[in-house]
């Protein structure tokens, strides 16, 4: 084995790449499970983005991810607007008629795993700095917004939500109110 040959004494390592602030299409990527907070446990999904369509090529390959926490109202509304905006809503709500399912059910969550991937969706990001315990500042990248690329036409409010998309059942069966301390980090 020739290892020195191979390695480099002063080598460029450029691992993930946090897109630059403002409106870029991002991929969904394969990944997306339950992650459990360290601090709390609580659950959210985990959904990891790739810029894929950055007009400079510069932002291609830059990575965020999207925690939806599974307990809160709030959490669900986002992931049924991911549904939404990647098209795949009307699938979902075929797959699955009941009434009382709901996106955070373990065989939806299964089947977005398979349905999500390589749909692409227009985000604008920004940058949020966090303070840990011991006063350091680290900087992460946020989704502010999302947007559909596509229209899916079989979606019946076109694009703006749907009947069927489980946020008025989670507001039945869970009156709590949602605090800022609600929500895991992002990063």
């Amino acid at each position: 084995m020739n290892v020195a040959d191979r390695g480099q004494n002063d080598a460029d390592w450029k691992g993930f790449q946090n897109p630059a602030p403002g409106w870029h299409d991002f991929e969904i990527q394969e990944g997306i499970e339950i992650h459990i907070n360290e601090k709390d446990q609580k659950q959210s999904l985990k959904v990891p983005f790739m810029v894929v369509d950055d007009e400079n090529n510069e932002q291609n390959g830059a990575t965020v991810l999207k925690f939806f926490p599974m307990d809160l109202d709030f959490g669900e509304k986002m992931f049924c607007d991911l549904l939404v905006c990647a098209g795949i809503a009307t699938e979902i709500e075929d797959e699955f008629p009941e009434e009382d399912s709901n996106v955070f059910d373990e065989e939806v969550i299964q089947f977005a795993q398979l349905k999500l991937p390589g749909n692409v969706v227009r985000l604008k990001t920004s940058i949020r700095k966090v303070t840990n315990d011991n006063g350091e500042t680290k900087e992460y990248p946020q989704i502010d917004i999302i947007r559909s690329l596509k229209s899916d036409k079989s979606d019946k409010n076109n694009g703006k939500g749907s009947s069927r998309d489980g946020s008025t059942r989670r507001k039945e069966k869970s009156k709590r109110k949602s605090t800022s301390n609600d929500f895991p980090e992002e990063g």
